[in-house]
């Protein structure tokens, strides 16, 4: 047992190594932006704005979590309020610890910019619908005022429309969202493989998160087929 833990430690002591090497010379980047990496898919950003409270790192303009499909990647990114913090803040999140996970931290030149897509719940759907809403980038590419009020569930049935969707999640009375209607946008999927995900945005972040509570590790009408499907719901932030 001694041999493995000593085996584990020298794992992660090489991977230190060859992300600091990697890293080298980005630390004198003028830039505002810098990304963690290694984070736990449960992280949000009152998770990231608390670990830098704590190792006491200060001017952190924004926390956005990124997603690959919809699912988080492990990634999240960092603005300061001006260039010269962000050393300092690189510095302090050294050795940072999210959820059991040792974090890794870099400036960067530019936070990516997710694909544009439709705007409006019919350009949202219709873009659904053609495949374009992938889930990827920063706050699972969905637009800043989308964020933390929607959620993104697997699970369901891959024969359902969009509509029979729309009417399974309001049926636990949750409130319409623009134009009186749920958004209810199909996830480009990863692989033929991939479970079938859907991006419902809520109202308000208070339904969103009714909706998580409601839907979350719970069965697909199972009086019709057991436990045949089981849903997990989260939260984009």
């Amino acid at each position: 047992m001694a041999s493995s833990a000593f085996r584990a430690a020298g794992q992660t002591a090489a991977r230190t190594s060859r992300y600091r090497n990697a890293t080298q010379g980005l630390n004198d980047l003028p830039t505002t932006c810098l990304q963690l990496r290694n984070l736990p898919r449960t992280a949000t950003p009152a998770d990231l704005r608390r670990l830098c409270a704590t190792m006491k790192v200060e001017n952190i303009d924004n926390v956005t979590i990124d997603y690959d499909h919809g699912v988080p990647s492990g990634r999240a990114f960092l603005t300061t309020t001006k260039p010269q913090f962000t050393k300092d803040a690189v510095k302090g999140l050294r050795n940072g610890v999210v959820g059991g996970h040792l974090i890794y931290a870099h400036p960067i030149a530019s936070i990516p910019i997710p694909f544009e897509r439709g705007r409006g719940s019919r350009g949202r759907a219709e873009a659904g619908e053609r495949g374009i809403v992938n889930g990827n980038g920063p706050g699972a590419g969905l637009a800043r005022t989308d964020e933390s009020r929607s959620v993104i569930i697997t699970g369901l049935p891959i024969s359902l429309s969009q509509d029979r969707i729309r009417a399974f999640v309001k049926s636990f009375n949750i409130d319409a969202g623009e134009g009186g209607q749920l958004d209810v946008v199909r996830v480009e999927p990863s692989s033929k493989l991939s479970a079938t995900r859907y991006i419902i945005r809520a109202k308000t972040k208070a339904e969103a998160h009714r909706i998580v509570r409601r839907l979350h590790m719970t069965y697909y009408k199972p009086e019709h087929h057991g436990g045949k499907f089981l849903l997990r719901a989260r939260i984009i932030y």
